[in-house]
């Protein structure tokens, strides 16, 4: 440290306070797979007292025994159990309670006034009766992700069976939290460390199996390792997680599926965390694709078409439909990872792998090019007209041919005078200068896919309207006909 920052008090608590975060940062790195979950559980139950016969805090202090006894340190849990209306009692741990600032402390600097969260991990346990036992749905909410997966529903028999039944319920709910370093060697390819690997009592708890889709996150991190604002979602992108090397444990290797080859970025940031959650599917639920414009979400790109085919085989790819008038289109179920390709007229504007019943809603921002599809439209409608045109004047080409070798002159001249009238070069481009006028992209990219395609256009009107084919069948019909004459004389 230099004389001028011991001379600076500000100066220096800021270097320490960030020695002490980058300490703390360290430790936290080293014992991520030794940290327990730190796990609230609430129990809502209207009505429970008086179907069961037993209070509800008396299941949930049951369940907290179970917790501690087949779970040991992995879950650090508090259990709240009340029905609305009542106040609820807990069995809480004392290291999850809030430390209290000492009478007369200052109060706490702008970057601590927000605390870390309390918990990793909240879940909310709805039990309602179901004949002459009960439904449990339980849904889990993953603090530092924001995550609420799909409920999770389950039935007890009798009140006596529901402590087991929730800890069963509350395990299948429960989706591990994992770190992700990527491979300086593969930029498709990542390690993954679950958190509080070591304290699960069996490996499935605390990773997620082979197959299965995690969801990749971004957290920003200030200068002490706390976590800056909610983490961001890394936009359609997966990871893989690959077959461990030996049988029965985690694997620490997953492979991305992503629409970029960098979805993390070029290299490792130093501020930024890299986490991922296991994704939860549901084969019947409904995935809806929306397209917007880029810079507008509430503009909806109509008439888009989506195709959907396999990961690294384009030659195998099938249509789903075209975006409706709201700019979505309806996924059907599919296994696996599929790629889909967003199409706007005739190119493949965008590509991205989807999971169907991950999201109920995958939202795609694109450039606007829709005066390029009206366009496309106006052209397609043009070059069938100019295709009609080509194939008149050969027609009447070889027609006229035909009238030239019979020495039908009168015939042939009639003949050219209505090919002589059909749409020429100048009656098409005109017509393509009126549609290249009414097309406007808003920018660079959008601009350039249409000056490419009317370039492409234009080139193709020129060389299939040559104005001398006609000029060289009236110079022929001339010399037939003075050659005829010629020889009569």
């Amino acid at each position: 440290m230099t004389r001028s920052a011991c001379r600076s008090p500000t100066l220096f608590l800021a270097l320490l306070a960030a020695s002490v975060g980058a300490a703390a940062r360290a430790a936290d790195d080293v014992l991520w797979d030794s940290q327990p979950y730190r796990v609230s559980i609430n129990l809502v139950a209207p009505g429970f007292e008086a179907a069961a016969g037993t209070p509800i805090t008396a299941v949930g202090d049951r369940l907290a025994e179970r917790i501690r006894s087949r779970l040991g340190g992995f879950w650090r849990a508090s259990v709240a159990a009340a029905a609305p209306g009542e106040r609820p009692s807990a069995t809480e741990l004392a290291e999850e309670v809030e430390p209290q600032a000492p009478p007369g402390a200052p109060p706490p600097a702008a970057s601590e006034a927000t605390p870390s969260p309390r918990f990793d991990k909240r879940f909310r346990v709805d039990i309602s009766r179901r004949g002459a036992g009960f439904r449990l749905t339980v849904r889990e909410t993953d603090v530092a992700l924001g995550e609420s997966p799909v409920a999770v529903e389950a039935d007890a028999p009798t009140a006596a069976e529901l402590p087991d039944r929730l800890l069963d319920a509350l395990v299948q709910a429960f989706r591990p939290l994992a770190r992700i370093t990527r491979d300086p060697a593969d930029r498709f390819g990542v390690s993954v460390a679950y958190r509080a690997a070591r304290l699960a009592p069996q490996p499935r708890f605390a990773s997620s199996p082979p197959g299965a889709l995690l969801i990749p996150y971004r957290q920003e991190l200030d200068r002490s390792g706390v976590a800056e604002g909610p983490a961001q979602r890394v936009p359609w992108t997966y990871l893989m997680v690959q077959a461990p090397d030996e049988p029965d444990a985690p694997s620490d290797a997953a492979r991305v599926l992503s629409h970029t080859r960098r979805p993390f970025g070029r290299r490792p940031r130093g501020r930024q965390e890299l986490l991922a959650i296991e994704a939860i599917r549901t084969p019947d639920a409904p995935t809806e694709l929306y397209l917007h414009a880029l810079d507008a979400p509430d503009t909806p790109l109509p008439g888009y078409e989506v195709l959907v085919g396999e990961r690294g085989s384009e030659s195998s790819v099938e249509s789903l439909g075209y975006t409706d008038a709201e700019g979505r289109l309806t996924l059907p179920p599919f296994d696996g990872v599929k790629q889909l390709y967003v199409k706007c007229g005739s190119l493949v504007v965008a590509s991205l792998p989807a999971a169907s019943g991950v999201t109920q809603e995958l939202v795609l921002p694109l450039i606007d090019e829709r005066a390029r599809l009206r366009a496309e439209v106006d052209l397609t409608s043009l070059r069938e007209e100019l295709i009609d045109t080509v194939a008149r004047r050969k027609i009447l080409a070889e027609r006229i041919a035909q009238a030239l070798k019979a020495e039908r002159f009168d015939q042939a001249d009639a003949l050219h005078s209505e090919l002589d009238n059909l749409p020429g070069r100048t009656f098409f481009l005109r017509r393509l200068e009126e549609i290249q006028r009414a097309a406007q992209a808003g920018r660079p990219l959008a601009e350039a896919r249409l000056d490419r395609l009317f370039s492409q256009t234009s080139s193709a009107l020129n060389a299939a309207l040559d104005p001398r084919e006609i000029r060289d069948l009236a110079v022929e019909i001339d010399r037939a006909r003075q050659s005829a004459q010629g020889g009569g004389d």
